[in-house]
């Protein structure tokens, strides 16, 4: 069983400004087992979301274009892609960005396949 980790990432958002950007939200990710939660702040008692982990995810490693109007915050970005969404998230730094694709990777290896009644969801 891969160890437990947990921290503070910002995580991209599936809405838009009015600008048209999408924003990044500060929050606190607990990756334990086969699922990864994510919480308003570090001592939030209930997750905003959990995310099963399973072997069939991937995690990327991605960069954005200096000049695509990205904040300069978001160089250490890494996506987990599952069956149903793709999570962009952002580290403070590119050790922690690292340790985070690691131990999603790791949790991923030990993690069980998707069922069949998850994938016709």
């Amino acid at each position: 069983m891969a160890e437990r980790k947990e921290g503070y990432l910002e995580k991209r958002g599936k809405g838009s400004s009015a600008l048209g950007r999408q924003n990044w939200k500060r929050r606190w990710f607990v990756l334990e087992g086969s699922s990864l939660s994510y919480y308003d702040k570090e001592n939030s008692s209930k997750p905003i979301k959990s995310l099963p982990i399973r072997n069939s995810d991937t995690v990327e490693d991605f960069k954005f274009d200096k000049n695509s109007g990205h904040p300069p915050h978001t160089q250490w970005t890494f996506r987990l892609l599952t069956h149903k969404r793709v999570l962009e998230m952002c580290a403070e730094t590119e050790g922690e960005r690292l340790a985070w694709m690691n131990a999603l990777r790791a949790h991923i290896k030990t993690s069980p396949d998707y069922t069949l009644a998850e994938r016709s969801q």
